[in-house]
């Protein structure tokens, strides 16, 4: 396993192409570990099967269909910046998105664990559709500090993560289809000193190959930038956080996942913490 040190950009970490993911790679708990804590974002090179993200492409524009179908709002919403050009859709644990090599992968899920105190739970799997000619989006970071006060936000660069996110692109990701542009280390900075970062500078543009993922922390400054290509540029976001946190900002009640009872019983026991709230009948208590 190859790993770069920081320089400015985001650390990666590249996974032997067909290693065995029976057992957490203890490389990559160690070192990603740490560079995750650094820098706020990791890239994870080969660590999904291609030929199983393939095929979660029909499913997804299966989704896309019926959210675009539907007449009642709530299933997705339009991000500011490109109205239908860039969508946002809950993805329903259903076919190929209910396997837990996705949201539990075996080499990814036990470091994203670790980084969350052995204690993660699935926040939400949403997908951001991008379409030819989507343009980017504004620097920006998913939550708000977890405390207002500028005076507790400061020590931001001594909290542990409380929330990150996976990113899963479904296509190889180039400047031409538009990567997720960050800013490695700006966790660190408190909430009010955030907003004030240079956009020109500082940032990481990471090009990715299917099969490649990436995790940033909620308070990590992003940016998905525009899609030039004449193809679709489809990414799911897999959310993970501390049992105890709930995401006040982004439609959480809308994108809360789903898993019927009967799927939840055939999880195995280790992962069933993880979404036993999206179960009916606990769902309808953790979303009121």
């Amino acid at each position: 396993m190859e790993t770069d040190e920081y320089s400015g950009r985001i650390p990666e970490i590249r996974l032997p192409i067909g290693a065995d993911a029976s057992a957490p790679n203890t490389q990559l708990l160690s070192t990603g570990f740490d560079a995750f804590q650094k820098n706020g974002c990791l890239l994870i090179r080969n660590a999904f099967d291609k030929s199983e993200l393939q095929q979660l492409r029909t499913p997804l524009l299966e989704q896309y269909r019926e959210m675009m179908d539907q007449k009642t709002r709530g299933q997705s919403r339009d991000l500011r910046e490109g109205y239908y050009k860039r969508r946002m859709l809950r993805i329903k644990l259903e076919k190929g998105f209910k396997s837990r090599s996705i949201w539990a992968n075996k080499t990814v899920f036990p470091l994203i664990n670790r980084l969350l105190g052995e204690q993660a739970i699935l926040g939400k799997i949403t997908a951001v559709v991008a379409w030819p000619g989507a343009p980017s989006q504004q620097m920006h970071f998913d939550h708000p500090d977890l405390f207002a006060s500028y005076e507790i936000s400061k020590f931001a660069h001594k909290l542990p993560t409380h929330c990150l996110q996976l990113v899963l692109p479904l296509v190889d990701i180039t400047m031409d289809n538009g990567p997720t542009r960050c800013w490695p280390g700006s966790h660190k900075l408190a909430q009010g000193d955030r907003v004030n970062v240079d956009p020109q500078s500082g940032y990481s543009d990471p090009l990715t190959t299917l099969g490649d993922c990436f995790l940033i922390d909620f308070r990590t400054l992003h940016s998905g930038l525009c899609n030039n290509s004449n193809r679709w540029r489809p990414v799911l976001f897999i959310t993970y956080q501390r049992p105890w946190f709930r995401d006040a900002s982004n439609y959480y009640r809308i994108f809360t996942p789903k898993i019927s009872d009967q799927d939840f019983l055939n999880i195995p026991d280790e992962l069933k913490f993880s979404v036993e709230h999206a179960t009916p009948q606990l769902r309808r208590l953790f979303v009121q």
